[in-house]
């Protein structure tokens, strides 16, 4: 991550490592307190947009990162891979609570279905 100068002709000030692999989506939450860094191996971060500190760092896939949406709401981010697997986590301190209630609903209306 590199903080820019745009005031003087786009000079970089401070650059942070955040990832050992190249990074294809980067998403700024709603909120403007976290950044949602999507990497090409899979890997998905979520850092504190003041102090670039990870707070949130798992491997969702074995595939690059090809879509990363924050829904504002209830906090909650839909991550996408190149095969079209896709995954759903809640930010930290978010309160997600409310997609877990429905796929919990989901998950037990089809396991009643199939039995």
């Amino acid at each position: 991550m590199t903080e820019w100068n745009c005031q003087e002709g786009f000079l970089p000030v401070e650059s942070f490592k955040v990832h050992d692999h190249p990074s294809c989506q980067l998403v700024l939450d709603p909120l403007g307190q976290q950044y949602i860094l999507g990497g090409n191996n899979g890997v998905i971060q979520v850092m504190s947009a003041n102090d670039y500190k990870c707070r949130y760092s798992r491997e969702l896939f074995e595939m690059p990162v090809t879509g990363v949406s924050v829904q504002a709401k209830d906090r909650v981010v839909v991550v996408g891979s190149a095969d079209y697997s896709y995954e759903v986590i809640a930010l930290p301190g978010g309160s997600g609570w409310r997609l877990w209630l429905v796929l919990a609903v989901l998950a037990a209306v089809v396991a009643a279905l199939m039995v």
